[in-house]
This record gives C-alpha cells, structure tokens and sequence, in this order.
C-alpha cells in the first residue's frame, strides 16, 4: 500500500507522521511526506521518503509572520498571511504529485486545505489526523478555544465559542478553497476547515486516551490512538555531550523551552525563567532555539542549549516549563515530570487547560510569564506533592502506548490492502 501524508506546520505537526510512517514501512507499506522542503532532511534522515510541496519555507519566518502566534486571533492571521495565499499552488503541485505517485490513500492534516479538493478531484480516499484534542470541535469535551476561558469551562460557553469559530472560519477559508474547487472543475462547498478537521475515511486523534478519552459528539470515524513519538533533529543538536554533563552535575534543573516554532517569538521570555532560577535557587535549562533568542548572561546554574531530544531531557528534570505545543505537551507527560504551561496561541490554550484539570500542573499565559509569576506557579508546583505524583503515575502508561502502531493499524484497515505485507 501507497500513502501520501501531507502534514503543514512545525516540527511538531511534522514529527508525528514520521513516526506513523517509519511503522508503516516496516510494514512492508511505502509512506510519503509531501510537505515543506524546510523538512526534507530531517523526513529524510529518518528513513521516510520525502516529495517537496511548494517553495522552501524557514519555520523562524513563518513563525514571526506578523501576529500568526498571537492569543485569540492567531488562527485568523495565520490563515490569512500564510496558507490561503498557498492553497492555489498547492493544489495544483499536489495534484502534479497524487497523479505521479497514485497513491492508495492520503493523511491530511488539518491546515491541509487544498488536499481534499485533489483527492475528491481524482478519486482519492482520504483520512484526517488531528494532533491536538481541540481540533475535534466538541463542545460536551469543554475545550479551551480562547485565552480568556477558564480551564474547565462550561458547556454552554463552549457551544457558542465553537459556533462563532466555526463561522469566522468559513468566512476567512471558504472563498479561498472554492475558488480553487472551480479551478478543479469541483462545485462549491461550505465549512472546509471544519470537515478537514473532523471528517476523513478515519480521523486519527492523535493523542492518549489518558490525556483525552472518547466524548460523545467526537466525529464518527474517530479513533483515539496514543501519541505517535518522534523527537531526533540532527540539525539542531549540539554540545550534547556537554548537556548530560550539566544534568549529572547537580539536582533536577527546571527546564524551559517553546518548542520549535514559538521559540521564534520568545520576547523575553527565556530572561524571565532564567531569573526565576536564581531567585528560586534552583538550577535551569534553557533550550533556547538560536543563541540569539537566549539571556545576554546566565546566573550560576543556569545553561543554555540550542536543543535537545525532548525524550532524553525531560526524565531528568524536576519540572517543564513550555508554551503547551501538543508535541512538547505528550513528551512532558510521557516524562511523569510536573509542567507549568505558558500557551501563547493556536490550540495550546487547551493543551494548557487539559494539564491543569488532570492535575498534572499549573499555566500562566506567555504575557504574563514574568519572574514573578514563574516563581510564583513554581513555588505552587514544588510545595503540592500532588503534582508530581499524579504525572509520575501518568507518565509510564503514556509511555507504554503505541501511538504510532495503533494509528499505522488505522489507516491500513481503513484504506485497506489484501495481500499486502502488514495488512
């Protein structure tokens, strides 16, 4: 069996497909990531093949075009400045793409709007992922869509906040992908990000029962299948060796990171944390990005780092400290370590929500992550147990789930494949 994956995003919406893919090729399957060719060495680098979709973007661009990692009106402006001016192109370099390759099936990703216009164009079953759990738009789950929500907010609340967005979306995204369904011969459609990101032959939630289990009103062909993990960037690791040095040198440092794209927008964020420390007396690792986006000087046991495996760090720390990306979110609680969340935009408002009301730790907007509040929910963190007994119990059973596999055995039964090895 022949599956495109057509992921849109930073490292982390691209790294779980890679895992679901390096499942499915030692299946005996063949997985192709179509994506920005930002990404090619690292798709390529993990064994996975790779086909360029568009021009080359640098995340750091992306991430500091104006206001698209702002609060409540991120999604809009990140909409509007960065993919409807590709959804033309793109659906015509991937069509160019699904006619070559022929391809039994693809795996969108949410922001992938021209793909359902080629696949409907030519026949072509599709499934959907959605990496985060609000993604899935069910009010009856109480997610948290906007900075302003409280972490469990009410049902009612939800259900306008969700019939709002779901309006304000058609009206950004819609004329944007009909006009290219004209273009394809394809009649008009309405609420197209909607259906992305709740419909498909399968829709894989990508995400641990144990973070978000099933709800009624999840969309019909949703499956729930654990997070698919995948954290090696070659590119971005350095002084590795000097980094387990610093972890076995002293107590459990706090660590503080924003993932891949966020930390491209990081103000002064990383001065903020590396105040706290001093003032906590409590050692501190920075995973900054660049050198640049790091404090001019470090107090005494603080260190700064470009990056690092999420997987080999976080178990070794005492608390995480992150913007709540759904990637760093499943590998701090993969880790069993206590988080303090500091979401900036997007869908990590309810990444942040989701770990407060399972009692895995504490958030506070990035706005407001000051070194007084960081010390604040910190102090918070270490002085209630409970925190870090209930991640400690919660971290082992994530990290026993096979997200990949679960999904991998999804999109084979759902595009089914006899006599195929591994179907």
């Amino acid at each position: 069996m022949r599956l495109l994956f057509l992921p849109v995003g930073s490292h982390g919406d691209i790294h779980p497909y890679i895992a679901i893919a390096q499942v499915l090729k030692a299946r005996g399957h063949e997985a192709v990531i179509v994506t920005n060719p930002y990404y090619q060495r690292v798709i390529e680098d993990a064994g996975v093949a790779f086909r360029g979709l568009g021009e080359r973007v640098d995340l750091a661009k992306a991430a500091q075009t104006p206001g698209a990692m702002s609060g409540f009106m991120g999604p809009i402006k990140l909409m509007r400045r960065l993919v409807i001016p590709e959804i033309p192109s793109a659906a015509r370099h991937f069509e160019q793409i699904v006619r070559e390759l022929k391809p039994d099936g693809v795996l969108m990703h949410p922001l992938a709007l021209a793909g359902p216009t080629i696949c409907e164009k030519l026949s072509i079953p599709y499934a959907c992922a959605a990496l985060a759990p609000v993604s899935w738009w069910n009010p009856l789950d109480r997610p948290v869509m906007a900075p302003w929500q409280h972490a469990t907010p009410p049902v009612a609340q939800c259900k306008f906040v969700i019939w709002a967005g779901r309006h304000v979306m058609a009206w950004t995204l819609d004329g944007a992908v009909n006009r290219a369904r004209r273009e394809h011969g394809l009649p008009r459609g309405r609420e197209h990000f909607y259906r992305v990101n709740t419909g498909g032959i399968v829709n894989l939630g990508l995400w641990s029962p144990l973070f978000r289990g099933p709800v009624e009103g999840d969309p019909p062909t949703g499956v729930i299948t654990g997070f698919p993990h995948f954290d090696v960037v070659r590119d971005q690791q350095q002084d590795n060796d000097e980094l387990m040095r610093f972890l076995g040198d002293g107590e459990p440092p706090i660590l503080f990171s924003l993932g891949t794209a966020a930390v491209h927008v990081a103000g002064k964020y990383y001065e903020a944390a590396a105040e706290a420390c001093a003032r906590m007396k409590r050692r501190g690792l920075l995973l900054i990005g660049k050198p640049e986006y790091g404090p001019r000087s470090l107090p005494t046991g603080v260190r700064a780092f470009n990056y690092a495996p999420y997987s080999t760090v976080f178990p070794r720390c005492a608390a995480i400290v992150h913007h709540g990306g759904i990637g760093t979110t499943a590998q701090a609680l993969r880790a069993g370590r206590p988080q303090l969340v500091t979401p900036m935009a997007h869908d990590q408002f309810d990444n942040a929500g989701r770990v407060k009301r399972l009692g895995l730790g504490l958030r506070v907007g990035h706005a407001r992550a000051t070194p007084d509040k960081l010390v604040q929910r910190l102090t918070h963190l270490f002085d209630d147990p409970a925190f870090a007994r209930a991640a400690a119990e919660m971290g082992p059973k994530i990290a026993a789930e096979r997200g990949a596999e679960r999904a991998a055995d999804a999109l084979v039964r759902a595009f089914g494949s006899p006599g195929v090895a591994g179907a």
